[in-house]
């Protein structure tokens, strides 16, 4: 079959409509987020977040629930988790988490805000003879911790769910506390990669609207996806670990973006971050 060597004028018509096209999806996408970030204040995104997991039966699936540890977690677990004994696991969901570590022989105490999550992970915990072990936790900030940790797991994608470097940090300062020295953390994100102009047009729209009535204002990386995210570059990760207490031991975009930090020795002063791996 032969093919003309110059494209038609239909052709690219076609072919420069579709970039206009996609330009202005992208444009109005930008002003959308950028518009509700702008608008919508700290417990809308709290209600957004409860509605956003309330709705989703993935999470109440009890093959989901069962379905164990993603390759990646398994990777950090080998990786720096070898000689851990008692975890916590905040942001625990349905159980998923807890119910596998439990099956590894883990000690495991899990939290979680949501209470109709925390219900589903106890239910299925119980069923299987581990017991409640979920317990209810307020949001953005770290549950009360009486016990100390070998490590900690921030569930699935939670910690992008913080509003806030400064509440992110008091997140993870807190934990620190709760943790023995050198014990591993694994933290989850969206790592920000490409659309970065359609965040900056975003965070821009926001701003403006937010300044206008005083509220706190949107920081790089902030967006929706339909409930608030935060988006994490490798350096941010990097300087909110070491802000809280943690040097970084690795950092991955394999399937899903992550980090594991090593809490450092109180005392022990400011150390270099590890090298990081992909």
């Amino acid at each position: 079959m032969s093919v003309e060597s110059r494209p038609s004028l239909r052709l690219r018509c076609y072919v420069l409509s579709m970039r206009l096209l996609n330009a202005f999806l992208a444009l109005t996408h930008a002003l959308f987020v950028g518009f509700w970030l702008g608008v919508l204040r700290h417990r809308d995104l709290h209600n957004l977040d409860a509605q956003y997991y309330d709705r989703q039966n993935m999470y109440r699936d009890d093959s989901y629930q069962r379905s164990g540890l993603f390759h990646w977690e398994l990777d950090a677990l080998d990786r720096h988790f070898s000689q851990c004994r008692r975890l916590v696991v905040t942001a625990a969901g349905s159980g998923r988490e807890v119910l596998a570590l439990c099956g590894m022989g883990y000690m495991v105490d899990g939290f979680e805000c949501n209470s109709n999550l925390a219900a589903e992970a106890n239910t299925l915990l119980a069923s299987l003879g581990y017991g409640p072990l979920v317990a209810v936790c307020g949001r953005d900030a770290c549950p009360v911790l009486t016990r100390k940790y070998d490590g900690a797991i921030v569930g699935w994608g939670s910690f992008m769910l913080i509003r806030g470097r400064r509440r992110r940090i008091q997140f993870l300062s807190e934990l620190r506390k709760a943790l023995a020295p050198e014990a591993p953390v694994l933290v989850s994100f969206y790592p920000l990669e490409g659309g970065r102009r359609r965040l900056t047009i975003a965070k821009t729209i926001g701003n403006a609207i937010r300044r206008l009535s005083g509220a706190e204002v949107l920081e790089p990386g902030d967006d929706l996806g339909p409930n608030y995210v935060h988006r994490f570059t490798r350096a941010e990760i990097t300087e909110t670990l070491a802000a809280a207490g943690f040097r970084v031991a690795h950092f991955g975009r394999a399937e899903y973006g992550h980090a594991v930090g090593i809490a450092i020795p109180a005392g022990a002063g400011d150390r270099e971050p590890e090298a990081l791996h992909r």
